[in-house]
């Protein structure tokens, strides 16, 4: 099973944040059988669960590119133009096969390695496929996909840190910094990304916020 062609319609047709919740609350059993694809082929400490969903539209010569500043501790992930190298490190499965949906920067740092692990995860069609079939058998096609492992997940220094990604609607970017997990204390929260620790998936990252504005959190 390969990797299909970048489209912005696929990140288009994401469900709202609001909409993803509910598939959640849906199909929370799937997000075990996925870890466990995982597991089977030794990708835990590459590849996570992600809960498909969209910040805001985008154009036709646009796409979500991010870039990780480790001298300011962030990372800001914008709609921008087509025209410079990314490497993807967000994809979503449909009738064409995996497409990516979100973008790093080619100038970072981290490029390198994101592109091993993309090649690694592609290397061999029966992770993706084995992965896209619990999809398909669970009816989560629309709600989960492919998450990899692409730096910022290393902003994070101290045990009870996490990363705060909080969104500008307007300006169609979401900036992500590193703050304690006080902040997130007592919100209403949805998650968003889960890691395989070998026997249960572990949470990583929630979402919180109200209307159409909406934060991140990542937890290491």
């Amino acid at each position: 099973m390969e990797i299909s062609h970048y489209s912005p319609e696929a990140f288009n047709s994401l469900p709202s944040l609001f909409a993803a919740r509910t598939g959640l609350e849906q199909h929370r059993e799937t997000i075990r059988r996925l870890g466990e694809v995982i597991g089977r082929h030794d990708l835990q400490d590459v590849v996570g669960i992600a809960l498909l969903h969209r910040h805001f539209e985008i154009a036709r010569d646009e796409r979500i590119v991010e870039r990780i500043n480790r001298g300011r501790s962030e990372s800001v992930a914008r709609a921008e133009t087509q025209g410079e190298a990314t490497v993807p490190h967000l994809f979503r499965f449909s009738a064409e096969g995996w497409r990516p949906i979100e973008f790093l920067s080619a100038e970072d740092a981290a490029r390198n390695a994101i592109a091993e692990t993309l090649e690694r995860v592609a290397a061999g069609p029966t992770f993706l496929r084995e992965f896209a079939n619990v999809l398909v058998q669970d009816g989560a096609v629309d709600v989960f996909g492919v998450g990899l492992f692409h730096g910022r997940e290393q902003l994070v220094s101290e045990t009870d840190g996490i990363l705060v990604e909080r969104t500008d609607v307007a300006g169609r970017a979401s900036v992500v910094r590193a703050e304690s997990t006080r902040a997130v204390a007592g919100l209403d929260v949805t998650e968003t990304l889960w890691l395989w620790d070998g026997k249960t998936p572990r949470l990583t990252c929630v979402c919180t916020g109200k209307g159409d504005d909406h934060a991140h959190i990542d937890k290491q």
